[in-house]
């Protein structure tokens, strides 16, 4: 049975505002691909252990919820 393992990560790279895309990785039985959320944050607002975005203000809890779905989705397919 193969399984799905999906990983975030913020790009090196920064645009004029000095923000960084958030990138999802996902494998599936050893091919990878990377997806843009979309999301542009400040590189120093990332929590690179915990995978999401430092802070408790209602953007920052609306994207880690939105992360911490895209979870949620994995291990229930």
């Amino acid at each position: 049975m193969s399984s799905v393992k999906l990983s975030f990560f913020v790009k090196s790279k920064s645009n004029k505002k000095k923000q960084s895309p958030i990138v999802m990785t996902i494998i599936y039985d050893k091919l990878r691909t990377q997806i843009y959320t979309g999301v542009w944050i400040d590189r120093k607002l990332w929590d690179n252990r915990r995978k999401i975005i430092k802070g408790n203000d209602e953007y920052v809890v609306s994207i880690n919820d939105t992360l911490k779905s895209l979870e949620v989705c994995k291990s229930s397919a």
